[in-house]
């Protein structure tokens, strides 16, 4: 993900989400930072980690620019050729 999000940082809005109450935005960025990931994070609101149904951490949901979602994945799926398949889809190219 590291090497494929850069190429598509224009055109795709990407954020890491924590969902860890104990968790703030400053702990999340300061994590994000020291490992080198060049997306920027947030921290989820309300239910919305129940409202996706993500099952758990490192869970991946991609949305289009019309609120349909396209993708789906676990922990430890998605290479970086299936990410940049994503990347593709959603830039339109």
């Amino acid at each position: 993900m590291k090497t494929v999000y850069p190429e598509f940082a224009e055109e795709v809005k990407f954020y890491a989400v924590g969902y860890d109450p104990s968790e703030g935005i400053s702990k999340l960025d300061s994590f994000a930072h020291s490992n080198g990931y060049p997306w920027p994070v947030a921290v989820a609101q309300g239910n919305i980690v129940r409202d996706l149904n993500v099952p758990q951490q490192s869970y991946k949901v991609a949305f289009d620019g019309q609120g349909v979602q396209v993708y789906r994945a676990p922990y430890g799926d998605a290479d970086p050729d299936e990410w940049r398949a994503v990347f593709t889809e959603l830039a339109g190219r």
